[in-house]
């Protein structure tokens, strides 16, 4: 099973199988995109042999990787990720008020 691997705010954390019911997105790539910044994550395939297909599910994410596959954001560095099946995981912080997700 592929490691979890994370930028920024966003983690991709290794799953076995999809959920029943995801469905393809397709042709989408962004997996993540700030609210204040309008900065985003973005799957990118190195070479032809290579496909990251996002899947969704009521509010959730998740991403097949087959291939060289890496994650690109404005300010962080490109990111590899591991040929699997990855959940996206977005940070959440903790107010007194609630908790509630990381705002980029």
């Amino acid at each position: 099973m592929a490691e979890q691997v994370r930028q920024g705010d966003v983690f991709f954390h290794p799953i076995e199988k999809l959920p029943k019911g995801a469905v393809l997105e397709k042709g989408r790539k962004i997996v993540a995109e700030g609210e204040a910044t309008g900065h985003h994550h973005k799957l990118a395939e190195i070479d032809t042999d290579s496909r990251a297909e996002i899947f969704s599910l009521e509010d959730e994410l998740f991403v097949k990787v087959q291939g060289s596959v890496v994650v690109n954001h404005q300010e962080h560095s490109t990111l590899a990720v591991d040929e699997g099946l990855y959940q996206i995981r977005i940070e959440r912080e903790y107010t007194p008020e609630e908790v509630r997700r990381v705002l980029d």
